[in-house]
């Protein structure tokens, strides 16, 4: 009765606004796609699991005793509070504080302690594997015999969970399961769960994936040449922008990594509204790969000249980000190029920039899914399933028989439909993998063949 009552008062609503009534109608297609997409879902090698769980708990019982025997034994290696005043009081290592002045270990500081002390090491190790563990667990809950001897997971979908209109899953959640060479792994022991998923019998798996999605969007919207040229000209995109912002840095080339990292951690700054503490916080706390004379500054003062030539080089991106602030705090809202309303508090327009971004790519995706789902899926295609969206992927299951490469090229082409809206000069790039194993055993398909 509530949603009923809500509908007929929203109703009256859509109809005065052109633009989010087509968005409002693109989420209702986008449900019934959804609805399938749940009531496949993607089949798990429960046996796998089962043996990937073993490896983990081997691994943390492994580096417990390594850790007993740095320091560690007798101590609760589960307890920031006791590692903490090891690493602080006994080691005199470099703290980190929350902003109330008590002692903080975050991840990313275990880290930077894990690079010379053995301790912060296996602590380090045991809290990516215990993760392991519990996320295998969670699984474990969920998953079902749909067939003898084949076993499926069927997450919830939610459409509008995320504020900027990203799709999310729970029950269980789908987008944490990473790839093992994912630039979020900071410890040495593998992320595996992939290993564990894989295609129902006699199908293979399709990975068609937008590359660097978030990028091109912010280079479209922000009318940015510099971010542009680096893009189209087929290079590493990171590299070139690097090489235009630091290449006259006498330690360029012998850090060239370094480097790299510095501009893609940047422009993510600037996209996720991170402020030059946020920056020096990212870039400089480990100080090894600066030169002798940027160790003598503070890593604030470093912060904001790295942030001052990256805009000098990239101006499109900071006249972007000050007008679509001054534009929602001055109105109260924004809107994307597909009629998303995003609203924000006054004092909070610095948001804006990462919703508009991060939602115009949700729109992007979730016309891809609609399309592939109506063309490949249900017209052209019948037998061909979507069972999973993660971040900018789409998880096909194809019958063995439509594996094709006009079955790719079409595909894609669905995909890259919303190019020219934003005003692209290019097709959005889809990189396109597939694997009859499972999910971690990809094949990757040379881009000119899909042209």
């Amino acid at each position: 009765e509530r949603t009923m009552l809500l509908y007929h008062f929203l109703w009256p609503k859509l109809q005065e606004d052109k633009e989010l009534k087509n968005v409002f109608e693109r989420e209702m297609k986008l449900f019934h796609v959804v609805a399938r997409m749940s009531g496949k879902g993607m089949r798990v090698y429960k046996r796998r699991f089962n043996k990937l769980r073993k490896f983990y708990l081997d691994y943390i019982d492994e580096q417990t005793e390594l850790a007993n025997k740095n320091g560690g034994e007798g101590i609760n290696l589960g307890s920031p509070i006791q590692l903490c005043k090891i690493f602080y009081d006994e080691r005199k290592l470099k703290p980190m504080y929350t902003e109330k002045g008590n002692y903080s270990l975050p991840g990313t500081h275990l880290t930077i302690l894990a690079k010379t002390d053995k301790l912060a090491e296996c602590v380090l190790e045991l809290r990516t594997a215990e993760g392991m563990v519990s996320l295998i667990d969670s699984y474990s809950r969920y998953w079902f015999e749909e067939s003898p001897d084949v076993w499926v997971v069927r997450p919830t979908w939610r459409q509008l969970a995320a504020k900027t209109g990203r799709l999310s899953s729970s029950d269980p959640s789908v987008m944490n399961v990473a790839d093992a060479e994912t630039g979020l792994r900071k410890s040495r022991v593998r992320m595996r769960p992939r290993e564990a998923f894989g295609p129902r019998p006699g199908h293979i798996l399709y990975f068609p994936d937008f590359k660097q999605m978030e990028v091109w969007v912010f280079a479209s919207l922000a009318k940015e040449q510099a971010m542009m040229k680096a893009l189209l000209s087929g290079k590493d995109y990171h590299g070139e922008i690097s090489k235009s912002i630091f290449g006259k840095r006498p330690d360029y080339k012998d850090q060239f990594e370094y480097y790299r990292k510095c501009a893609k951690l940047l422009m993510f700054c600037k996209l996720y509204g991170g402020g030059v503490k946020r920056i020096a916080k990212l870039l400089f706390r480990d100080k090894r790969f600066l030169t002798e004379q940027d160790k003598k500054r503070s890593p604030e003062a470093l912060a904001q000249e790295f942030l001052d030539d990256y805009e000098s080089e990239l101006p499109g991106v900071r006249t972007f980000s000050e007008e679509m602030t001054r534009k929602a705090e001055r109105d109260g809202f924004i809107r994307n190029p597909f009629g998303r309303l995003y609203h924000f508090d006054k004092g909070h327009g610095y948001k804006s920039v990462n919703y508009l971004i991060q939602g115009t790519s949700a729109e992007v995706m979730k016309n891809a899914m609609i399309a592939v789902d109506e063309e490949v899926c249900q017209r052209d295609w019948p037998g061909i399933h979507m069972i999973l969206s993660v971040h900018d992927e789409i998880v096909l299951e194809v019958p063995y028989e439509y594996h094709s490469l006009e079955l790719m090229k079409q595909i894609v082409e669905c995909m890259q439909r919303d190019s020219s809206t934003l005003g692209m000069p290019i097709p959005f790039p889809i990189d396109m993998a597939l694997s009859n194993s499972s999910w971690s055993e990809e094949t990757k398909i040379a881009p000119s063949l899909l042209e």
